[in-house]
């Protein structure tokens, strides 16, 4: 069980990064990550086998991730917030498959900084703003309406744990109530 885990099992992201995070993810949030290439290709072969689809695997022991350093130039932009695999948390042994998948893209504010990112890095890395707008590498812009944002995968991680947390909390109220009627 160790050795197969989901990229979107793996990651913590705080409230107001959810969005953009889930956005920058797209499909990547169920990306496989494998301790190695031979479990990864093990599956591949079963998913073939058993005519199950596809799946994109991150084998930990192979995946490169690559993270840009964007010079002061373009950090010192108001409304530039971090790159998107420095915004959320994570065990340090997934850094390869996070890096690979969010170390290239870019976190702003709003599409206002977010251009202003674009245009001073001559449009060569992903960026995307709080809202979930995207400026593609190249300076293509994708943006609207975003349906179903309380449904996104990481929100819904997030309420869970809010709900368990509260859940705790009036179990432990509950259990202390009880004792102090049975004093009574």
């Amino acid at each position: 069980k160790d050795s197969v885990v989901l990229l979107g099992d793996v990651i913590t992201v705080d409230q107001e990064y959810e969005t953009a995070i889930e956005i920058a993810l797209g499909g990547a949030i169920s990306d496989v990550i494998t301790k190695n290439e031979n479990i990864a290709r093990d599956l591949i072969d079963y998913l073939k086998e058993k005519k199950l689809g596809r799946a994109t695997f991150l084998p930990l022991t192979i995946i490169k991730g690559r993270k840009i350093s964007p010079p002061d130039n373009i950090t010192s932009i108001p409304g530039f917030i971090g790159i998107a695999s420095d915004l959320l948390s994570y065990d340090e042994k997934f850094n390869n498959a996070i890096q690979y998948v969010l170390g290239k893209t870019v976190i702003c504010k709003d599409m206002n900084s977010a251009l202003e990112v674009g245009k001073k890095s001559n449009h060569t890395f992903r960026i995307i703003t709080l809202q979930g707008e995207v400026v593609n590498v190249g300076g293509a812009l994708t943006g609207g309406s975003t349906f179903h944002k309380n449904t996104s995968i990481i929100s819904r991680k997030r309420e869970l744990e809010d709900i368990s947390s509260e859940l705790q909390i009036t179990t432990e109220r509950i259990y202390s109530l009880t004792k102090e009627l049975t004093r009574a």
